[in-house]
């Protein structure tokens, strides 16, 4: 990084401070006009985030379930990835998190893909989470959006891409006592959780944990599913199925890497998306595989097996 880029980070570290001090609490976007992304990490949701943020309209809300990125979280004792059942009528959690959701509370954690200009000429907030998967049908029930979207992407491929990535390099091949804590939704697994083994297991148990709930509980329409897979194929499909315009800002941006790729992954040209969909198969051994979807069996989840696309067409 050069002198003059140093001095220019700095600055803008200044005056984004200087805005969140003066404009925290004091800003109020209606929900009803936003856009939330529900993913995992490492499953497409920066990128996908980042294309709808080309409309200059928006402002784009980073990750405020990240227990760094958004303090006041750990005030109420989340987890990473924080269940919170349907019925749960707990006033202080409900107004948190109507801070978060309509942009009343900021940190520079979840400001960091948006700039100030940004927020400030925005109509309508998007709120990219990839931890929230366990509580969406509450998000869902206490507040209305004008799309929630649950984003899904092969296991085989958010394991694969996982374990290249440094963040995951100290996970343990074993669910520890803290993680096993009862809560009222992961002691159901216990018996598939306490025969975990291996790294790409316990990833792969973590994966079908996020998107079991999404998957399966009735929802009605309060959020759609998509898949990672079909969306990097079938764009304009996906585009409609979500009701959303595939604008040309979009378009354009559509097969740029986002801002969280990993160097050397094979970012797509639409000419390449099959080589990118099929990556995992290359980095991963034939016995982490099976182990991988060998633990989605378990779960019962069918979306996905053996092969690069999902069993569903969307």
């Amino acid at each position: 990084m050069s002198f003059l880029d140093k001095v220019k980070n700095k600055i803008q570290f200044i005056n984004k401070n200087r805005f969140i001090k003066k404009y925290n609490g004091t800003l109020f976007f209606d929900t009803k006009n936003a856009i939330l992304i529900s993913g995992m990490p490492r499953g497409g949701s920066t990128w996908f985030a980042e294309l709808l943020n080309t409309d200059k309209k928006s402002a784009l809300i980073w990750e405020p379930l990240h227990l760094d990125f958004y303090p006041p979280i750990k005030k109420l004792n989340f987890k990473w990835r924080q269940y919170i059942p349907q019925n749960n009528t707990d006033e202080k959690i409900l107004e948190e998190f109507k801070k978060i959701v309509t942009g009343n509370s900021l940190t520079r954690g979840i400001l960091q893909r948006t700039t100030i200009k940004q927020l400030k000429s925005a109509d309508y907030l998007i709120i990219k989470f990839c931890r929230a998967n366990r509580l969406l049908p509450w998000l869902t029930q206490h507040f209305e959006f004008k799309k929630t979207i649950h984003l899904l992407r092969h296991p085989c491929a958010v394991v694969a891409s996982q374990m290249r990535f440094g963040a995951w390099n100290d996970v343990e091949a074993y669910f520890t006592e803290e993680e096993l804590k009862p809560d009222g939704f992961i002691e159901n697994f216990y018996t598939i959780l306490k025969s975990i083994r291996t790294k790409e297991e316990k990833l792969a148990a973590i994966w079908c944990l996020d998107n079991i709930i999404p998957l399966t509980q009735n929802h009605h329409n309060q959020w759609v599913s998509i898949t990672y897979e079909n969306l990097l194929l079938y764009p304009e499909k996906t585009f409609e199925r979500i009701g959303l315009p595939f604008t040309e800002a979009i378009q354009q941006k559509f097969y740029m890497p986002s801002t969280t790729t990993k160097k050397g992954s094979p970012v797509s040209t639409k000419e390449s998306a099959l080589k990118q969909l099929a990556y995992w198969k290359q980095t991963l051994t034939e016995p982490q595989k099976k182990a991988i979807l060998n633990v989605v069996q378990k779960f019962g989840i069918t979306i996905y097996n053996a092969e690069i696309y999902p069993t569903v067409d969307y």
